[in-house]
């Protein structure tokens, strides 16, 4: 079983990756990249080297841009 899983199911993660955003969105993560570059993305942010996006944020963002709730599977 993947390790991130693993820390998932024990512990509430608040937070995704770029790529695991960018797969939920079907898009490449370079493009995810590109828009917390461009300030599009303002709940996302780097931690070490890494950019994290808060998943209630995001899953917040998603339903503004699309008018409808999403279900909670949705953004993990």
């Amino acid at each position: 079983m993947d390790e991130r899983l693993q820390i998932e199911q024990k512990h509430k993660v608040l937070t995704m990756t770029a790529p695991e955003v960018a797969a939920r969105m079907g898009c490449s993560r370079q493009h995810i990249y590109d828009l917390h570059r461009k300030g599009q993305l303002p709940f996302a942010f780097k931690f070490g080297g890494n950019l994290l996006i808060g998943k209630k944020a995001f899953k917040q963002w998603l339903e503004e841009k699309f008018g409808t709730d999403l279900d909670d599977e949705f953004y993990g």
